[in-house]
């Protein structure tokens, strides 16, 4: 009769065992940085945009390479009154997301909305590069244009904006 080798199958069990742990910990982790950003999301579109800051907040704290949580952590200050933070969230979004149409177009609308009209037309000129569709980026830049004084500028920027949309 052979005898059982007992504990090398128990290391073998642990080893799986511990495996399991590591698997339901790292899921876990994965989910509590999802939830942050789905909360925020969450109370983002029921217009509680102060919990919603803080739901990004800890996104970004749990993953500060997310454009995403960037861009909409940009949004709910945008919506706060915070075009200074907002500008902040979405320039590092960029770092992370150069090529991103809509957060060029965010950032566009916070500088509008701080009066620096050249800023918002270039961020505008640079969404409207990774996405020409973009008629709301192409209405925007007339806006600004307009308050900058380019009357004819704007004028251009909305009627072809209006002839994208429909």
């Amino acid at each position: 009769m052979r005898p059982r080798r007992t504990p090398r199958r128990s290391s073998q069990a642990a080893g799986r065992l511990l495996a399991v742990v590591a698997l339901v910990g790292g899921l876990a982790a994965c989910a509590s940085t999802g939830g942050s950003f789905e909360r925020g999301l969450a109370l983002s579109r029921e217009g509680r945009y102060a919990d919603a800051r803080v739901a990004f907040d800890q996104a970004v704290r749990e993953s500060p390479g997310s454009a995403s949580g960037w861009n909409n952590r940009g949004v709910t200050r945008a919506h706060l009154g915070d075009l200074s933070g907002a500008i902040d969230d979405y320039t590092h979004a960029l770092t992370l997301a150069p090529d991103d149409a809509g957060i060029y177009f965010n950032r566009g609308n916070a500088y509008l909305d701080t009066q620096d009209y050249a800023a918002a037309i270039d961020d505008f000129n640079r969404a409207l590069w990774f996405d020409p569709r973009l008629a709301k980026a192409l209405f925007n830049r007339g806006t600004a244009k307009s308050r900058a004084g380019d009357v004819a500028g704007a004028r251009a920027d909305w009627l072809s904006a209006i002839g994208r949309a429909s």
